[in-house]
């Protein structure tokens, strides 16, 4: 293999970066999601260029190879893949910052997309919790209907609330 050999290296990017992994290519579904989180993205030759200096790079068309090198799941027709850049001095944060806003826009992205993704490092399991304020008392069920990401509790489950 060559030193421009570009499923080795683009095989290499996906296997060691934060990847969103598409079944098909979203078009522009994908700016339109990004825009959700960020309004004033840009476009930016292969890449999307947000404000707080995440950099979208793809689309990568995955083929069997850069599948098997990137440790890729069967299945996957795309992929974009999480960088850091794009800011000015005065605006410059730690790589590690930068990278973290892109693990979440890839998690946001691919539940709104349909997606999965593959992290660059393992993730902390979070415990998230939503809390409803409500001058008259409302079922669980309701509040869930008008929050759908929202999942009853083991012990609401059990009381009926």
């Amino acid at each position: 293999m060559g030193l421009f050999n570009r499923p080795a290296k683009l095989g290499a990017k996906l296997a060691t970066r934060t990847t969103l992994l598409l079944r098909a290519d979203p078009g522009d579904a994908l700016l339109d999601a990004a825009r959700l989180y960020d309004p004033q993205v840009r476009r930016v030759r292969d890449r999307l260029v947000f404000q707080n200096g995440v950099l979208l790079i793809g689309p990568v068309t995955v083929t069997p190879e850069i599948e098997r090198r990137a440790g890729l799941p069967a299945g996957m027709a795309v992929a974009w893949y999480v960088g850091a850049g794009g800011l000015s001095a005065s605006q410059r944060r730690s790589h590690e910052a930068v990278v973290d806003d892109g693990d979440h826009l890839v998690t946001g992205l691919a539940d709104l997309l349909g997606g999965i993704v593959q992290y660059s490092s393992p993730q902390a399991k979070l415990a998230l919790i939503a809390s409803v304020y409500s001058e008259r008392d409302l079922p669980v069920d309701r509040v869930a209907r008008g929050a759908p990401a929202v999942r009853r509790s083991p012990e609401d489950r059990r009381g009926g609330r």
